[in-house]
């Protein structure tokens, strides 16, 4: 199986074609929005990371250069003040090791703010005029990663969604590609079963490592995290428990074995299911899968959030500003919400895998250019929500 890609110097495929923008610190987050106001084709990445995430600083970096180097960005600008304590150059020479044209400003160099917006929107014009000579051309389907997630779990959800979900998961890796699953709060009671699955003891091992560890970091923070989960919106929809909830969420990855953990926008090494640590916060995850090189990410919704007419738009937001995020939902109605409606699982007119052809389908579709209705809502503009554990000083 094939789609319409965009090949990358390191041999990597994306499925968009962007410039983006990236703010070093939150200090410049004006320039990256008032950059892409003046040149099209261009996308802002902003955020609230300054230099008071001492423990987290690893981690934000290796989320804003895994965001510069995912596939589907063809080049960008890192802007900085040049003050901050993630080095706009440090960054900027990070994500040039994809081999990707990559330009870095700061306003200490350039001496003014709306120089700095000048210049960058000239370096911006010659970036975008680089990408737009890029075209695509047929690829393999074993070059996909794709991140996968679940929202609004209800009933329907273990039942219908997340495993038709996990069929399109498991269909991507016997072509060759790559699947993150992630939401580590919401593996616990069913880790067991993840580690089950695991290709080495080793492996095994680091499922629970990250299930223990985010148990003890709520405990620390005063919560029952077994007390908390499910949700009350979960309990509505006919959830239970915290393990009937982790059975359904972590069948939306499918059936193969792990071939290893992943901490927080880590790449994986190779190709199978990867199972990434992060919070069940969507546009956290969301960006974990960016920066972790997923060219597309699923979000498998359940039903109860329509019955409600509960907001449809977790994933909607720029939060997820370079990848395509996929809805499918057990719902039968939401027309203009969802692009994948698994409903017809839930009555038997269809089988899981059945509708887990027609993810994996529309996957290649989106993949070759087809828009989802996420990108649709594109204009809303936020800082990125990057997964952090430590205090801010």
């Amino acid at each position: 199986m094939s789609f319409l890609g965009y090949r990358r110097p390191d041999g990597t495929i994306g499925v968009r074609n962007y410039v983006t923008v990236i703010s070093a610190g939150s200090c410049v987050n004006e320039i990256p929005v008032r950059i892409a106001e003046r040149v099209k084709n261009v996308v802002p990445i902003i955020h609230n990371e300054g230099d008071l995430r001492r423990r987290d600083n690893e981690q934000i970096i290796r989320t804003l250069v895994g965001i510069g180097k995912n596939p589907n960005v063809a080049t960008c600008l890192v802007v900085g003040l040049g003050c901050e304590i993630r080095p706009p150059d440090m960054l900027g020479d990070k994500i040039a090791k994809s081999s990707k044209p990559v330009e870095v400003i700061t306003v200490e160099k350039i001496g003014d703010f709306y120089e700095t917006i000048s210049k960058g929107i000239d370096i911006t014009r010659k970036l975008v005029y680089y990408a737009s000579k890029i075209k695509r051309k047929e690829e393999e389907a074993s070059n996909l990663t794709i991140g996968v997630k679940c929202a609004g779990s209800d009933t329907s959800s273990g039942l219908a969604g997340n495993p038709s979900v996990g069929a399109a998961s498991d269909m991507i890796i016997e072509h060759g590609g790559t699947v993150i699953i992630s939401e580590t709060a919401e593996m616990i009671g069913a880790e067991h079963i993840l580690a089950g699955r695991a290709v080495s003891r080793e492996v095994a091992d680091k499922v629970y490592d990250i299930v223990r560890r985010m148990e003890w970091r709520a405990i620390e923070a005063g919560i029952d995290i077994r007390g908390s989960e499910p949700t009350p919106a979960n309990i509505k929809g006919g959830l239970t428990t915290i393990e009937e909830k982790s059975l359904g969420v972590i069948i939306k990855g499918g059936t193969k074995h792990i071939q290893g953990v992943l901490e927080y926008a880590e790449a994986p090494k190779g190709k199978g299911l990867y199972v990434m640590d992060s919070t069940a916060h969507t546009n956290e995850t969301l960006i974990g899968f960016t920066a972790a090189g997923c060219q597309i990410s699923m979000v498998s919704m359940g039903l109860f959030n329509l019955l409600l007419k509960l907001p449809m738009l977790p994933a909607a937001s720029a939060g997820t500003p370079i990848i395509p995020v996929i809805k499918v939902s057990t719902a039968p109605q939401g027309k203009g919400y969802i692009d994948i409606h698994v409903d017809k699982v839930l009555t038997g007119e269809e089988t899981i895998e059945e509708a887990g052809k027609r993810i994996f389908n529309e996957i290649l579709e989106v993949a070759s250019g087809k828009k989802t209705i996420v990108e649709t809502f594109k204009g809303y503009i936020e800082p990125i929500a990057i997964y952090t554990t430590g205090p801010l000083l």
